[in-house]
Order: structure tokens, then C-alpha cells, then sequence
């Protein structure tokens, strides 16, 4: 019997050492678990890209224009506006420099904001001029014009009907243009009044003469206009951007009937020797 038993035990121990070996093989076979990867890791780096084509010249809104994508860090370019070195909304009013295609990286050198070099230039469409008109705060509107803003011009000035009469007449001479600057100011994204001495308005190379002459000629006043492209009241389009003189004026006889020389007609006496004459000059 106790032959018998120790036979017994020498088998329990066998299959306790073979189930063992079998764990320990089995463990050395399994490949070991990935490390845990960090969500914070470089393949979540963030930089500006262009939500869609973006031509040369283009006014830049955030975040319609540019925003934030994330990028796997062996695509990132050296020279992309990247998270921690660059702010989306200091390039709100930017201007591309030169065209990007939706999705592409924006380099540090694309946008030009507003106070740098090169900056109005960037602005104009292409073939248009800046000028600068000298404004007071009722000429110019009471200050609420804002770049982006379009405004008809007006001219007042002197006329001669007679050498011994002078009239005065107010006529609008270029309609419906941009305005890309008040004073040194080139965005308002406060929408505050301001009560500006120049207002810079972008026109074509003639419209840049008109303006020329008519500040010899008289007073320049800068007329807004409303955003509306139709007028609702008649349903008609307004002028198209940049359209000049249409032959409508308005002279002083319109606002005063006082000077309605139909009512009023200035004459002469003419004496020869014992003669008298009487002579209507108009």
C-alpha cells in the first residue's frame, strides 16, 4: 500500500510539472501587448489650413477662410502656422499674398495683415487705385463709414451763369465704391464710429482723375450706401460698383425758390441824353 502511494503522488506531482511547463511555454509563445499610445501624442498637432481655394488678394474671415486641422507630425511643413506659435484671430482681415487650395498647409509668409508693408496693394482688385479723400466729420458722414463699406461722391461747387451771378451746384460724379480705408485704418472689427479726416476709396484710373478735378473744383462729400443690391421700394438694381456720371445735378434754384430767376429777372437802365432805356439781362 505504501508503494501504491508514493506511485500515486510521483503522478500527481507529473501532471502538476507538465501543466506547469505548458503555462510557461504558452506565455514565452505570446507576443507582448502594444504599449499604451498618448492621445496627446504628435500626430495631434494643429495647424491653420485653408477651408477652401483662396485666390490672391482675398480678404481673409475667420473662421470661414482659415481654421484649424489637425496634422500628423511628419506632415507638418517647417514653415506652417502651427498651434502655440501662431493665433487664428490675429489674421482676421489678412490678405493672401498668393493663391491656396483647399486643405493646404498655411505658411507663415501667406497672409499680410493689416499694418505691414505692401498691404493696400494687396487689397485692390486688379487694374483699381486707391484714393484718399479729405473728409469732416459731416462730409464724411458722421464717421459711421467703415472699410468695406460703398459710397457715392458728391461735388458742390461755383458756377457762373452770367459774370455777374454765381450759382451753386452739387452733383454726384462716381457711384457705388469700395471703401478700403478710413484714416490709417484698413478693418473696424468693433463696428465703432469713427470720425475720420481721409477716407481712401477704390476706383479705376479715370475715376481716379474725376476725383483729382473735382477736389480743385469744389467740396467732396462721401455719401454712404445701404447694403441692399435692389431697391425695394421699385425693385430696380442699384448702380453697379464704380459707375460715374449720369447728367443729373442739383443747383441752388432747386432748394430755393428765392432764387428762381424766373420770378426775379435782374435788368439794366440805359440812359442816351434824355432817353431812357430798360434792359433784362435774362
Amino acid at each position: 500500500m505504501e508503494s501504491k502511494g508514493r506511485l500515486i503522488m510521483i503522478l500527481i506531482a507529473g501532471v502538476v510539472v507538465a501543466f506547469g511547463a505548458i503555462a510557461i511555454y504558452s506565455n514565452m509563445s505570446q507576443e507582448p501587448a502594444p504599449a499604451p499610445t498618448d492621445a496627446k501624442g504628435p500626430g495631434n498637432v494643429r495647424v491653420i489650413v485653408a477651408k477652401h481655394d483662396l485666390t490672391a488678394g482675398t480678404l481673409v474671415q475667420v473662421p470661414q477662410d482659415i481654421d484649424w486641422d489637425t496634422v500628423d507630425a511628419g506632415a507638418i511643413k517647417e514653415d506652417s502656422l502651427k498651434e502655440g506659435s501662431a493665433k487664428l484671430e490675429n489674421f482676421s482681415g489678412s490678405v493672401v499674398r498668393h493663391q491656396l487650395h483647399a486643405g493646404d498647409q498655411v505658411p507663415a509668409g501667406a497672409l499680410m495683415r493689416s499694418g505691414e508693408g505692401g498691404y493696400m496693394s494687396a487689397v485692390l482688385d486688379p487694374g483699381m487705385r486707391a484714393v484718399s479723400i479729405a473728409v469732416t466729420a459731416t462730409s464724411g458722414n458722421g464717421g459711421f463709414i467703415s472699410p468695406g463699406d460703398h459710397v457715392d461722391l458728391i461735388v458742390t461747387h461755383h458756377i457762373k451763369d452770367t459774370p455777374s451771378n454765381d450759382s451753386v451746384v452739387s452733383e454726384t460724379f462716381v457711384r457705388n465704391v469700395r471703401v478700403v480705408a478710413v484714416d490709417q485704418m484698413l478693418d473696424n472689427p468693433d463696428n465703432k464710429a469713427i470720425l475720420a479726416k481721409t477716407v481712401t476709396v477704390e476706383v479705376t484710373s479715370r475715376q481716379a482723375e474725376q476725383i483729382s478735378v473735382a477736389t480743385e473744383m469744389g467740396k467732396i462729400s462721401v455719401a454712404l450706401r445701404g447694403i441692399a443690391t435692389v431697391d425695394p421700394a421699385t425693385g430696380v438694381t442699384v448702380p453697379a460698383q464704380g459707375t460715374t456720371l449720369n447728367g443729373n445735378y442739383t443747383r441752388d434754384t432747386d432748394i430755393s425758390s428765392a432764387l428762381n430767376r424766373d420770378t426775379v429777372s435782374p435788368h439794366i437802365r440805359i440812359i442816351r441824353g434824355d432817353q431812357t432805356e430798360n434792359m433784362q439781362l435774362y
